[in-house]
């Protein structure tokens, strides 16, 4: 899982003239989640695969866009995905929410 996903993204960055920071992480299945979080906070944005029939992909995505405090894109392990044009936010109302949009708001206006 995940290898599809990561040459599709690294091709369009390299089209688009954006640079691209990938990294592998080693840990027990139970603290992937916690190492992604952790490692993501270093980053603007965090590209995380999703696949909703694997567990490990489930938790590591939960970890991180509940953990890292960084705005966070959940991608389909598909080469074409098509357009990106709805955005979800989940808000709470609370400063940690508000804080998350204003740091995904740069993103939100590609």
């Amino acid at each position: 899982f995940g290898k599809n996903l990561l040459e599709t993204v690294a091709k369009e960055a390299l089209q688009g003239g954006v640079r691209l920071t990938t990294q592998e992480l080693t840990a027990p299945p139970a603290l992937i989640g916690d190492t992604a979080a952790e490692q993501c906070r270093y980053f603007d944005i965090c590209l995380v695969g999703w696949a909703p029939d694997n567990q490990t992909a489930r938790m590591t995505a939960e970890a991180v866009v509940f953990g890292s405090g960084r705005p966070t894109l959940l991608l389909p392990d598909a080469t074409d995905v098509g357009a990106l044009d709805h955005v979800v936010i989940a808000w709470d109302g609370s400063r940690v929410a508000a804080r998350a949009v204003a740091d995904a708001r740069p993103f939100l206006e590609l």
